[in-house]
């Protein structure tokens, strides 16, 4: 997906419409949708540069949502990811079950986080 504050829209529909489908109840379908938005502009470093797309997967196993953000164009150490990111990141946390990211100097830097239905 292109990064930017208008392709953020379409992920938000779509994290909607598969929590939607999996019967999550509906304040736990806005939990998802405002975590997404947290990851991807304000967790994400330069997500409305639009300089590279990022990879945005949605994982529907039979307990639980699984979104996996990956962004190859940034390369931070986890420990300036910590710092830069701290409050966005207790943010997700407190709306999704699981969060965890990976910052790799070749990878890039991949978010993961999970609801778990009736979680």
């Amino acid at each position: 997906m292109p990064k930017g504050e208008k392709f953020l829209t379409v992920a938000r529909l779509a994290a909607s419409g598969i929590a939607s489908k999996m019967n999550f109840p509906q304040d736990e379908i806005e939990d998802i949708k405002m975590a997404l938005t947290e990851a991807c502009n304000n967790t994400l470093p330069s997500f409305n540069e639009c300089k590279n797309n990022i990879c945005i997967n949605f994982l529907m196993q039979s307990d639980k949502l699984e979104i996996t953000i990956e962004d190859k164009s940034q390369i931070l150490e986890k420990e300036d990811y910590e710092k830069k990111n701290a409050l966005g990141i207790s943010f997700i946390k407190s709306l999704m079950d699981e969060m965890e990211y990976i910052t790799d100097k070749k990878l890039g830097t991949t978010i993961k986080m999970s609801k778990y239905k009736d979680g």
